[in-house]
């Protein structure tokens, strides 16, 4: 099966169309075409929809879900019994079909938007390992996800909340309020620094 990358180069030779002819045919930028065919970007379900219609190709060969193209043109669509010959119900039946299936692939691969470069480079070195090699790299992956998420979960579980404070308690720096204190009692304007015994 081909990737969506592949299949767009594919449809833009047969037609022989540069990308930047292709990019202002469908109205996008050539940067994105150019993105696209060498897989450094994934398009969404609309601009999926724009080459399909374009290249007159279903999604699931587009997207690369199934290798035989079909011919639109020449094609018997050969309506089932449950349409009553209704070509547009059928037609807007298998639109939504393809529209499901289309999004469905869209949904498992919208990570890929998200993967840097240097992410890819070690996802396409990881797939040319042999066994072992993938095992060793599984481990430690494995290992160090472990270690980090631990350390992370010890740093979350140290962080001590501070209590509220709480109103009852008197702050010994201001004056209280709360009760009449006698003149010759209150030290609160005192310079504590003064104090020898402090």
């Amino acid at each position: 099966m081909s990737e969506f990358k592949t299949r767009l180069r594919e449809l833009r030779l047969e037609e022989n169309l540069t990308q930047e002819e292709l990019a202002s045919a469908v109205g996008i930028a050539k940067s994105t075409v150019s993105m696209y065919e060498t897989g450094n970007r994934e398009p969404d379900f609309e601009t999926l929809e724009i080459f399909a219609d374009y290249f007159n190709v279903d999604m699931n060969y587009l997207t690369g879900w199934r290798d035989e193209r079909i011919d639109y043109d020449n094609y018997d669509i050969g309506i089932p019994a449950a349409f009553d010959g209704d070509v547009k119900k059928f037609l807007e039946f298998q639109e939504a079909v393809e529209k499901d299936v289309a999004e469905e692939y869209f949904e498992e691969h919208k990570f890929l938007s998200t993967v840097l470069p240097s992410e890819r480079d070690m996802i396409e070195k990881y797939r040319d390992l042999d066994s072992h090699g993938t095992k060793m790299v599984d481990f430690t992956l494995q290992e160090e996800w472990e270690r980090s998420t631990s350390i992370e979960k010890e740093i979350q579980n140290n962080i001590v909340k501070m209590p509220e404070p709480d109103s009852s308690i008197v702050n010994a720096a201001h004056k209280r309020t709360d009760i009449e204190v006698p003149e010759s009692i209150d030290t609160s304007e005192n310079d504590i620094m003064d104090d020898e015994n402090f």
